[in-house]
């Protein structure tokens, strides 16, 4: 049994997507610790959090490239966010397992304004001895492919990941050992240090949730929160829970300055401050008491917030700090790394135009029978694929009975 944990963010959590195909082989167990829409910096909280679990896995997935180049990169200046990166690389390679840089096709990447990073990242790959599989370099994956300009339609994922689950299961990865951990500068602030900090909370005020996803913790900022502890660190990054139809908000004061936030999106999220807050001998975390109007959502992303609605404290998982002006520091020992998965992918990734576009184009009995011979073959291990499959069927042959009747089944089972 092989061993996995994947790293990752939006496209591993994709319902029937490539860690469900990934999943899908008998001969690999999966443990998937991804979070939609978040920084790098969330897997560094996630290597400390997991620091006992990570010594029993064979394979690391990392899946962190996609929201760096489209999103974070860009939105700091000098060099700032490739420097965090290369922190969770150099952090990552010192728990001395095979590493792979799962780096899933972006419609059109080279003409992202950040395209010049995918170098490198693949530069700081190489000196960590992390592998990679760059999707990108494959000319199949057509927009037709893709939801959107960053996410692969999930039936197209799940073959990918079926595909390369075949490909981890047999290849022989060297040993590795070269690296050595000499110092690192995060620290995370959890619900329970919350609470042993502070006589305003209890245990009690602590909220569990969990879900097929994740597993998590929250406690509602309502009294203030005394964060001077961690003078002369930065506070960089946020864990929180949010509720529809609620404004959550926080604030930052410190003897300089007082900033407020409003978090953005609904469930779960890891998001990065806009900028790093120095901590001093009296920061303190609150709940702001006006000018609601002047708050910023976190990251400045897209937010129509509706004043007339409730306000309430974040609800807060974890606060991640740094320690200022330092990084993360390993021995390298560099090693012959064979980074040769992009091309054994290769013959896998020839057949999804053959499989999922020309069968799909041109209508015809014999390729109808295919999509429907495929939804049958794989509606005990992935049923929302199976209807998926069934229903290209149904569109290509609206009246075909066999058809109609299994759609209706499926329907059925997945309500």
């Amino acid at each position: 049994m092989l061993k996995v944990i994947i790293f990752g963010t939006s496209n591993s959590v994709m319902r029937n997507g490539w860690v469900a195909g990934l999943s899908s082989n008998s001969k690999i167990e999966v443990k998937n610790i991804s979070i939609g829409r978040s920084p790098s910096l969330m897997h560094i909280a996630n290597i400390i959090k997991y620091k006992e679990e990570l010594k029993q896995v064979d394979l690391i997935l990392l899946e962190h490239y996609v929201n760096d180049i489209n999103f974070y990169i860009g939105n700091f200046e000098d060099n700032y966010y490739i420097k965090l990166i290369e922190d969770l690389l150099a952090f990552i390679s010192t728990l001395n397992k095979p590493i792979i840089s799962v780096m899933l096709p972006i419609f059109n990447i080279q003409k992202k304004i950040s395209y010049a990073s995918v170098d490198i990242l693949k530069k700081l790959y190489s000196i960590y001895n992390i592998m990679y599989i760059d999707f990108n370099n494959f000319s199949e994956f057509k927009f037709d492919y893709h939801n959107d300009e960053i996410h692969l339609k999930h039936y197209i994922a799940f073959f990918l990941g079926s595909e390369l689950s075949k490909i981890l299961y047999e290849y022989k990865f060297p040993k590795f050992d070269a690296q050595k951990l000499q110092s690192q500068p995060y620290k995370i602030f959890e619900c329970h240090d919350i609470v042993s900090s502070s006589s305003n909370y209890t245990e009690n005020d602590i909220v569990k949730i969990s879900n097929s996803l994740t597993k998590y913790e929250y406690i509602q900022l309502i009294h203030d929160i005394d964060i001077s502890s961690f003078k002369d660190y930065e506070l960089i990054a946020i864990a929180y829970h949010n509720c529809e139809n609620i404004n959550h908000i926080f604030q930052i004061s410190t003897e300089k300055e007082s900033i407020s936030y409003k978090t953005v999106g609904v469930q779960y999220f890891v998001e990065t401050l806009n900028k790093p807050i120095r901590i001093d001998s009296s920061t303190t975390i609150s709940v702001p008491k006006n000018n609601f109007a002047d708050i910023k959502p976190l990251m400045n992303r897209n937010d129509q917030t509706d004043f007339t609605n409730k306000f309430s404290g974040v609800y807060l998982s974890y606060l991640l700090f740094k320690l200022k002006n330092n990084h993360i520091s390993v021995s390298t020992k560099q090693m012959q790394i064979k980074n040769d998965i992009t091309f054994l992918m290769e013959e896998s990734v020839k057949k999804i135009p053959i499989m999922f576009d020309e069968l799909i184009v041109k209508n015809s009995n014999d390729k109808v029978d295919i999509i429907r011979e495929a939804a049958l073959a794989v509606e005990k291990i992935n049923l929302k694929l199976a209807y998926d499959l069934m229903m290209i069927a149904h569109q290509l042959r609206p009246n075909g009975p066999f058809i109609k009747i299994k759609l209706d089944e499926y329907r059925m089972q997945l309500s």
